[in-house]
């Protein structure tokens, strides 16, 4: 199994726990891509434009299908693209690989943090820069010392580096970003 976590030292196990443990709560490190209809995935639309673009052509005669010269199977082929377009909307699917739709909103976002929190048994703290990261995709320490102000700050950096060994986020410079 490939690693995707990076590679900042803990333990493998430690890391592919909280790897299963994130996915179980529907928390994926794949990266965004723009947003349709409240769904992540630039392959939706693209099929049903192309579809529609596809039966008309079809069935006006204007266009034909390579090297059939039908223009019905051209038209056929529109509809299929179009079924499938809309079938993968409605599971809300971020393209073909039919990856769940991810959260757009922000609350959307720290529940799926706090769900994703529970399920690795993280602390309170810890549990907050979880919801810190998934919302803003990145942290330093001044943000964790704001979010946690009765906390020194050796107690937190001891935090983050007990995430980054635990594979959920990775020292970028001064900035700590979620993988």
């Amino acid at each position: 199994m490939r690693n995707t976590l990076g590679g900042q030292g803990g333990d493998g196990h430690v890391r592919r726990r909280a790897q299963l443990a994130a996915s179980r709560c529907g928390v994926t490190s794949r990266p965004r891509r723009y947003e349709v209809n409240g769904f992540y995935g630039g392959n939706l639309m693209w099929k049903i434009i192309v579809g529609v673009i596809f039966i008309i052509g079809g069935l006006s005669g204007a266009m034909v299908l390579r090297f059939t010269n039908s223009s019905g199977a051209l038209a056929i082929v529109g509809m299929g693209l179009v079924v499938w377009g809309i079938v993968e909307m409605r599971r809300g699917s971020a393209g073909s690989s039919g990856s769940p739709g991810r959260p757009v909103t922000t609350a959307g976002k720290a529940a799926m943090a706090d769900r994703a929190a529970k399920a690795l048994g993280l602390d309170q703290r810890k549990s907050k820069a979880l919801v810190y990261l998934y919302e803003h995709r990145s942290m330093t320490i001044a943000d964790f010392e704001k979010l946690c102000p009765e906390a020194d700050r050796a107690s937190l950096e001891q935090d983050m580096q007990a995430l980054v060994e635990m594979g959920i986020m990775t020292s970028d410079g001064e900035r700590f970003v979620i993988t």
